[in-house]
């Protein structure tokens, strides 16, 4: 018995070690020809693997897309995670805004294939399965937990309208949503969570027209005009300095 569990530590290590490396071979494939051409066969080519030997790790494509999915979005989490803990005054919710998203864009521009992976086209004939969920709520919730701060400590002062009049009957936002946000948040209001999940949306779009080349020729200063804009909907949101004012983020 006792040496059986070695033997077991040792296919355990090894495991985690090949997996990882079909990982890195993977990434090396999104790089060089995208997501919807990525090969298990062309991946075991690359390692020097049996060409069956792969499925022992991955049961298919669709289960390697999941995997490297799953990857990047816990590696842009905890880089999110990461800088919001770094802002000292936590009651300043302007400057953990701003440093969340400056993460969000460093990550994705020294990650530009990951970041085309999670945010770009969606893959042809894919569909994330719930494993990703967890990992993909890891940056959006800390922006919603700013929104929850600031309808909690007063800062949020502002009166939102539903300009256009309409409302639907069964409400504005997926059930899990409303179930997740009004148990932790029961003073935050619905138009504050459809203007959050906007200003969200804002945020990616401006960094994958960055990343994708659209600003070219457009934009200048990429860093000036991404924070005055990140601080312009971090103020519309109701996510501000205790004295309205900007603090310095630390590096």
């Amino acid at each position: 018995m006792a040496s059986e569990r070695p033997a077991r530590g040792i296919r355990e290590r090894n495991r985690r070690e090949l997996t990882a490396e079909i990982l890195a071979s993977a990434r090396r494939h999104l790089a060089e020809h995208g997501s919807a051409d990525l090969s298990l066969r062309a991946i075991t080519r690359d390692l020097g693997m049996a060409s069956s030997a792969i499925y022992r790790y991955f049961a298919s494509r669709d289960d390697l897309l999941t995997a490297l999915i799953i990857e990047a979005y816990n590696d842009l989490g905890q880089m999110v995670e990461d800088a919001d803990e770094r802002v000292a005054n936590r009651q300043d919710l302007a400057a953990r805004w701003l440093a969340i998203c400056r993460a969000l864009r460093d990550w994705a521009l020294a990650n530009p294939h990951q970041w085309a992976l999670i945010y770009g086209t969606p893959i042809q004939n894919y569909s994330a399965p719930e494993d990703t969920i967890g990992a993909a709520t890891r940056a959006t919730g800390r922006m919603m937990s700013l929104l929850i701060e600031a309808s909690t400590d007063g800062a949020s002062d502002r009166t939102v309208r539903n300009e256009v009049g309409l409302r639907s009957e069964v409400g504005l936002l997926s059930p899990m949503l409303y179930e997740t946000v009004w148990g932790a948040a029961p003073n935050l209001r619905e138009e504050q969570v459809v203007e959050g999940v906007g200003a969200w949306a804002q945020v990616i779009g401006l960094v994958t027209l960055e990343l994708f080349g659209h600003l070219n020729n457009v934009i200048a200063d990429r860093d000036g005009s991404f924070t005055q804009l990140v601080v312009g909907m971090g103020d519309r949101l109701g996510v501000r300095a205790p004295s309205n004012s900007y603090v310095a983020v630390e590096e």
